[in-house]
């Protein structure tokens, strides 16, 4: 949920982005990409808000199409999140960069989530912000975000928005009416975290129009949510891999995290903002924790950091909390309402919700989840979304085995049967290890064009390498 400029470490076009100097050249020169960007713009389709409504108003989805000079299928890339945008970027000839190495063997359309970014209307709140003055707790944010969603909503809703209509099966049908608006018969589809989700659901209801697929960092259908009772399994994990050849284990980083944790909810830390200050509470530490369990390169600094805060230091991590969300919480009706239509069956939520107070990092991993689905009016997209399918594609699937967020034991039952590849990355959580290096960026984008393209596998397992 909180996305603030630690979204832009994990959008869905990063792990091309890095490549794109060692890259772009090789496909045309500087000039004609110059002139190629010049005709880059914006577009939109508009379609139902609520498809299958007797009474449906119209929205306008954004997308762009970059134009290949090469004759070939062309690539669709779904953004993550939800809530990444393509004015993620700072321009739009930063995004073809970005994309150059898709751009080699077709056409490349970035499609923009409907009530996010450039899409119209885009559904955005004013922040939430809670007091600097006091400790976060999970009562008083909850509290605080129902609030907000609830007046927010309400506007909306007296403007004619109906949020039955934000779910990831009316964003697969946005996808295919921009395909057929187009005019393409066959496409590449890939996508990355919940762009894999919509991109799976695209592969399930339109398989035939699909050549090839790449998903990455992917929840398995009916995991939305994740068990917190998963991500203390990966906390373990985390610390025996990074403990290997260490006097520590997993039991130990658990128990380094547990008591920092405990000492933080006994006597919260004063942080000096410079023009303010903040009071560091227990809840902020588990909200940065699960967040920073999305970053490869962040896990690794884990023994480090609660380490120097168990000896009082929360500078480091004061600071990331106001710079992600003591500052304002952003919120956007869509985002919310695209996980909480996805939402997983019912056994599960019974699971989750009774796993969710008896978890290391409690309800700061989930935030604001489930909570806030009861702010909104929401759609379901129904029991067969959640259920795994046999796909005929040919899928190319990339994952951490260090992410909980993204579960390889759950995407493996889910690809049962399917022709799909799995790819996974060692030592790589949610972000597949990006964070660590341009280079891994750049492989991965190398790997991704190839299959694409030509439907070549990898071979050989990628290794993030960790730091002793």
């Amino acid at each position: 949920m909180f996305k603030i400029t630690h979204r832009g470490a994990h959008k869905r076009c990063a792990p091309i982005f890095f490549s794109a100097l060692l890259f772009a050249s090789s496909c045309v020169s500087a000039q004609s990409r110059e002139q190629q960007a010049e005709n880059d713009e914006t577009s939109y389709i508009r379609v139902p808000e609520v498809r299958g409504a007797i009474e449906s108003r119209t929205i306008e989805v954004a997308y762009v199409r970059f134009q290949s000079p090469n004759p070939g299928i062309p690539t669709f890339v779904i953004l993550g999140g939800p809530g990444e945008s393509i004015t993620d970027y700072p321009d739009l000839s930063e995004a073809r960069a970005a994309n150059a190495q898709l751009l080699h063997s077709g056409d490349v359309v970035i499609v923009e989530q409907r009530g996010i970014g450039a899409s119209r209307p885009a559904l955005n709140c004013e922040p939430a912000i809670p007091p600097l003055d006091q400790p976060l707790s999970a009562k008083a944010t909850y509290s605080l975000l129902h609030s907000s969603v609830e007046s927010c909503a309400s506007n909306y809703r007296d403007a004619g928005t109906n949020l039955r209509g934000y779910t990831t099966l009316e964003m697969v049908e946005d996808i295919d009416a921009i395909r057929r608006a187009l005019g393409y018969t066959k496409i590449n589809i890939t996508g990355g975290s919940f762009g894999a989700t919509v991109a799976y659901q695209y592969i399930r209801i339109h398989g035939d129009n699909v050549n090839r697929a790449v998903l990455t960092q992917m929840l398995a259908p009916g995991h939305t949510f994740v068990l917190p009772s998963t991500i203390d399994e990966f906390v373990l994990r985390i610390g025996d891999r990074l403990g290997v050849g260490q006097d520590w284990d997993g039991a130990d980083l658990t128990s380094m995290i547990a008591t920092v944790l405990d000492d933080l909810d006994t006597s919260p830390a004063q942080i000096d903002l410079g023009e303010a200050s903040l009071v560091l509470g227990r809840f902020d530490l588990e909200i940065v924790t699960a967040l920073a369990l999305r970053q490869t390169q962040a896990i690794f600094s884990f023994p480090a950091l609660f380490q120097g805060m168990s000896q009082g230091d929360f500078n480091f991590v004061g600071g990331i909390a106001a710079q992600w969300f003591r500052g304002g919480i952003p919120l956007n009706l869509s985002e919310l309402a695209l996980d909480c239509a996805n939402g997983a069956s019912e056994s599960h939520m019974v699971q989750f919700k009774t796993e969710l107070d008896n978890s290391l990092l409690g309800r700061g991993a989930h935030v604001p989840f489930p909570d806030i689905c009861d702010s909104l009016t929401h759609g379901d997209v129904g029991v067969d979304f959640r259920k795994p399918v046999h796909i005929p594609t040919p899928i190319l699937v990339i994952q951490g085995d260090l992410d909980a967020r993204a579960n390889v034991e759950n995407v493996r039952r889910a690809f049962e049967g399917s022709n799909a590849q799995i790819l996974v990355v060692k030592n790589a959580t949610h972000d597949l290890g990006r964070s660590v290096s341009s280079k891994i960026g750049a492989e991965l984008a190398n790997i991704e064009a190839r299959f694409l393209s030509e439907g070549e596998m990898p071979t050989e397992e990628l290794v993030i390498p960790i730091p002793r």
